[in-house]
């Protein structure tokens, strides 16, 4: 699918390419994957929730680290147009008349050869083999990572491990079903620092005999993936291995670290053969981003935003948003400082995507007064209709959240017991926004931050909660 389209252009390529399969088709069952070698978990995409994979059978089958048993079932239950229970993320955008990321991660195995993009569809689809290498993968380390952001936790930070291994548990909690602040999650970690990880073994296994010859897009993420040397490792290898299969490499990364660490990563760029694209997160500006990301130093990151758009070493920069109940708040005006990057260096070469906050729940948009919520609804609407520099899918993206933001009534469904219903909604809202100020009077505390002070605009609303 071409970058720039139209909401129409994609409605029929979903039609051509996916519903003349089944009805509820997604190629990233097959193509995509992110694996989490610290805790030895995988998804077919980050919207999924991770699940275990079989360390026994990814020694005798290192392709085993994408094709769980659970994959192959996914990928069954698609073959017979039925739904995922894990994919809910699209069915909700989907049931609401929204286009779903399962379209978008169907077009995208093959950034360089539309054609066979397509053609890749169709062989898995028909395909009988069952391991499958995927040409999209996400990889993660380990959790290693300076930040430790409000909407995450300590499964995937080991600066929030350390929070509740110095502070303990959150307490008052109670819509968390995932019990995201009860524990450090070191129980869940494969591996101690200095002693081999068996999942990371077995990756670079599958690398060396068939996925360096397959796969077409590398992310690599964790954590912070600079403070991971894993990724040094890796960086090092396509440095020596030049012709490898790989036409993109993406580092997701917080950018929050010191020049030399960035110049560190400009010497390697320099020298890996395929287009190298940073994917970097933020989504408020100063005082906002500092608090919704606790560690972060707005005027540090924007600095190193600078000196990336002047190396000229990078192909794109994806701007990667995390979009919660705080973020939505000072959007706008984060979309007014990229509108500024996108005049000054390019339209193109920065490029915005939204993540929309989920787990926890109580930070997911719905817990924000009605007025608030379509209010800036409206606000980032009007910002969007009246800038050129966003391209259709940005501006498309940028709509879809608005309109998210105004209408959403469950941010998921199913084992979280939130499918609301007129008489319920009252009482899962309230107990979301009691979870909500619960949280953040225990972060303020631990962080020593202040909710009223940053954010004046709820303080009534706050402090009624």
């Amino acid at each position: 699918m071409k970058q720039q389209v139209t909401e129409q252009e994609i409605i029929l390529w979903k039609k051509e390419h996916l519903d003349t399969k089944s009805k509820t088709f997604c190629g990233a069952k097959w193509l995509t994957s992110s694996i989490w070698l610290y805790n030895g978990t995988t998804a077919s995409c980050h919207h999924n929730p991770p699940h275990p994979i079989d360390l026994d059978q990814a020694k005798q089958d290192p392709g085993r680290l994408n094709s769980t048993d659970q994959k192959i079932k996914e990928r069954q239950l698609m073959r017979e147009d039925k739904r995922p229970e894990g994919c809910q993320y699209c069915w909700v955008i989907e049931d609401s008349g929204g286009i779903p990321d399962r379209v978008v991660y169907s077009s995208n195995s093959d950034p360089e050869d539309e054609a066979q993009n397509w053609k890749t569809l169709d062989d898995v689809w028909e395909s009988k083999t069952d391991i499958i290498d995927p040409r999209v993968l996400e990889v993660s380390f380990d959790r290693t990572c300076q930040l430790a952001c409000s909407y995450c936790c300590p499964e995937v930070s080991s600066s929030w491990a350390r929070d509740i291994r110095n502070h303990g548990a959150y307490e008052n909690i109670t819509t968390d079903d995932r019990d995201l602040y009860k524990s450090t999650a070191d129980d869940r970690i494969k591996f101690k620092i200095n002693e081999s990880n068996p999942y990371a073994d077995a990756f670079f296994d599958w690398w060396e005999k068939s996925l360096k010859d397959n796969l077409r897009i590398l992310r690599l993420t964790g954590g912070e993936p600079m403070m991971s040397g894993y990724t040094w490792k890796f960086l090092d290898w396509l440095i020596d291995n030049p012709d490898c299969s790989l036409q993109q490499i993406h580092i997701t990364t917080n950018l929050a670290y010191d020049n030399s660490v960035l110049e560190k990563l400009f010497d390697k760029v320099k020298q890996i053969k395929p287009r190298v694209i940073l994917a970097v997160s933020g989504e408020s500006i100063g005082a906002t981003g500092d608090y919704i990301r606790d560690g972060f130093n707005w005027s540090q990151w924007e600095t190193n935003m600078e000196s990336v758009a002047k190396s000229n070493l990078f192909t794109q920069v994806e701007v990667l948003t995390t979009m919660g109940a705080l973020g939505a708040t000072g959007f706008v005006k984060f979309l007014e400082w990229l509108e500024v990057q996108k005049k000054k260096y390019g339209a193109d070469f920065y490029s915005l995507y939204i993540n929309i906050v989920r787990f926890p729940t109580f930070q997911n948009v719905v817990v924000l007064p009605q007025t608030v919520r379509n209010q800036l609804s409206l606000d980032i609407s009007n910002f969007v209709n009246n800038s050129s520099v966003f391209n259709k899918n940005e501006i498309a993206i940028i709509t879809r959240f608005a309109n998210y933001l105004k209408d959403i009534k469950e941010p998921h469904r199913g084992e979280h017991n939130l499918e609301f219903s007129d008489l319920a909604e009252d009482i899962n809202i309230s107990g979301l926004r009691k979870d909500f100020k619960s949280f953040f009077q225990q972060y303020d505390l631990r962080r020593d931050k202040n909710f009223t002070e940053i954010f004046p605009k709820l303080t009534e609303w706050y402090n009624t909660l």
